[in-house]
């Protein structure tokens, strides 16, 4: 099960709760071959200090020291306290065309050796796969994934589909009606490989749209930096590969942005501790195996600093603007991320939060189709004004909203707005901004303080009674029980709401936050970090709060808090 703790479009950082402890995501497993140990693995787990590591099922039971790791245990073999992920080895099954194999039996050895997640071993469907044959495949890997008795293992769904977009759904759809703990979506390293990003972003969110929001979502082979940030922004949560070692060998240089070849590089762009001691000169004159080591660990601090930078870019929400930076880095790249944003932003749009840390940031013409900008053009159509400015990508803006989220919080082209709104229009029209037409009905004779610091409206009272703030970051309107009243009085069931069942609500009326079990309805279009009034069956006012979910979420979350109450 995951707890998330901040997100970006469909990006989030979560907790996954494993056998081994928590598991903070989005992450890569690091994957080894014990055979072939470019980086010794002691020295691998001491060094880079990895979450998860895996390895290939196939690879070990075919090896020598098969016997010897059955009797350890891989835990114990590789010295990692860690969280172990095996791989079923289909790719090299078809790979290879090897057929003498049994699923069950593969099953079995992944659990005999002592793996955390267990993969059954899925039909590795190629892009040139004809729609019957990829039918077959599917029908098959839902089938051996029904079959597996997992026991305390957690076990990995494979989706697969090809390129056919509604196999891709229907996969999507099978394997998550089964009893797996992480779904996996497969067939994209050839996607990859061939910069077919279109395609492989498209085959991703039609199937990421159809699965359960509480699970991890693995992109299966996909290990390269350049990649991590707009597969992240779509929804995954964990990578793979063994990319790190296989480019070292072959005298290939990870960047974000992509891979330099070795006899390219004049000067080393990067300041990890192999970069900073030594050259590309040294490197060069090194023999063979020396240098694919410090390669294959130069590669390791790129792709771990990459998803370091991806978890920061979470936490203050500037992912799209990591995300458009990356794209750039090659043209079928940012033709892929304008066209999701394009067919998929309203999907997008859903999971993205109504407020974030960090400003929005125009960086081309793709940030027009961006889920805050689609949001924000529909919300002012709520907003009544007499009075405009004219903000890009925006339009044409309601001058209350002018220092209001994302208006106040954006730099782009255009000219600075001179006109100041009125403190009175700021507050209705942010009311309505943010809680719908007509949502500051009952919202007159108002007072409002301003920050003695800033001069800005703080706190708003009517007839003397205090009804909400001004929040500073944001501009939003934050209402205490009193201006949550009014704005009740004003709007419709289910507008704004988070209804709870009866027996949870004498726990809520004294602070404690709202889980989803206790949840029996809410406003279909509730949004992340969205105000939220908490209400019973009988549409009372129990408390107020922001919402960490999105209507989708609270109904798939099992456990998980759904609104965090701020007055009660």
């Amino acid at each position: 099960m995951l707890e998330i703790k901040r997100r970006d479009g469909l990006g989030r950082l979560a907790k996954w709760n494993t056998p081994r402890g928590k598991v903070a995501l989005p992450d890569i497993a690091i994957v080894v071959n014990p055979n072939k140990q470019l980086i010794p693995i002691k020295e691998l787990v001491r060094e880079f200090k990895p979450q998860i590591l895996m390895t290939n099922s196939y690879i070990i039971r075919r090896s020598k020291i098969s016997e010897k790791i059955e009797k350890k245990g891989l835990h114990k073999f590789l010295a990692f306290n860690g969280l172990i992920y095996t791989d079923s080895g289909a790719f090299q099954f078809y790979s290879r065309g090897i057929k003498d194999f049994d699923p069950e039996e593969i099953i079995e050895f992944q659990k005999k050796i002592g793996s955390d997640v267990i993969t059954p071993l899925d039909l590795f469907t190629f892009q040139d796969d004809s729609k019957g044959v990829v039918e077959k495949k599917l029908k098959e890997t839902v089938k051996r994934i029904r079959s597996v008795d997992k026991g305390d293992r957690l076990l990995v769904g494979p989706i697969q589909g090809g390129r056919f977009l509604d196999l891709r759904r229907r996969a999507a759809r099978l394997v998550m009606k089964e009893n797996v703990d992480v779904f996996a979506i497969g067939g994209l390293v050839p996607l990859m490989e061939n910069y077919e990003f279109k395609s492989l972003v498209e085959q991703v969110i039609v199937a990421r749209n159809e699965l359960a929001v509480n699970k991890p979502i693995h992109a299966f082979g996909c290990g390269h930096p350049m990649v991590f940030s707009l597969l992240v922004l779509l929804g995954f949560d964990l990578f793979d590969s063994a990319m790190y070692s296989i480019a070292a060998e072959n005298d290939r240089y990870l960047t974000p942005e992509g891979t330099l070849r070795l006899e390219d590089i004049e000067e080393l762009p990067c300041s990890c501790p192999v970069c900073s001691s030594t050259t590309a000169s040294e490197l060069k004159k090194m023999n063979k195996g020396d240098r694919a080591k410090m390669l294959a660990r130069h590669n390791l601090y790129v792709i771990l600093g990459e998803i370091r930078k991806i978890r920061q870019a979470i936490a203050e929400g500037s992912l799209f603007e990591l995300v458009q930076q990356r794209v750039r880095a090659h043209p079928s790249l940012l033709e892929a991320f304008t066209y999701v944003l394009k067919k998929y932003g309203k999907f997008i749009e859903e999971y993205d939060p109504v407020t974030k840390r960090s400003a929005f940031l125009y960086s081309g013409p793709e940030s027009e189709f961006r889920p805050e900008v689609m949001r924000a053009k529909k919300q002012i159509k709520h907003v009544k004004a007499e009075r405009f400015f004219e903000k890009e990508p925006f339009g044409n803006v309601p001058l209350g909203l002018k220092y209001v989220y994302p208006f106040g919080q954006s730099l782009g082209p255009g000219k600075e707005v001179k006109k100041e709104p009125s403190h009175e229009e700021w507050v209705r029209q942010v009311i309505e901004y943010q809680f719908g037409r007509g949502a500051s009905k009952f919202f007159k004779s108002l007072r409002i303080r301003k920050s003695p610091v800033t001069g800005m409206p703080r706190r708003v009272f009517i007839d003397g009674q205090f009804v909400g703030a001004i929040r500073p970051n944001d501009g939003f309107f934050i209402p205490n029980i009193k201006g949550a009243e009014l704005i009740k009085k004003a709007t419709k069931r289910p507008k704004n709401r988070v209804v709870i069942n009866d027996d949870a609500a004498p726990f809520v009326r004294d602070g404690k936050s709202v889980f989803v079990k206790f949840v029996r309805d809410c406003d279909p279009n509730l949004r992340p970090w969205q105000e939220v009034l908490v209400v019973d069956k009988r549409d009372n006012l129990v408390a107020t709060g922001t919402a960490l979910l999105n209507a989708r979420e609270i109904k798939g979350f099992r456990r998980h808090v759904a609104v965090k109450v701020r007055h009660h």
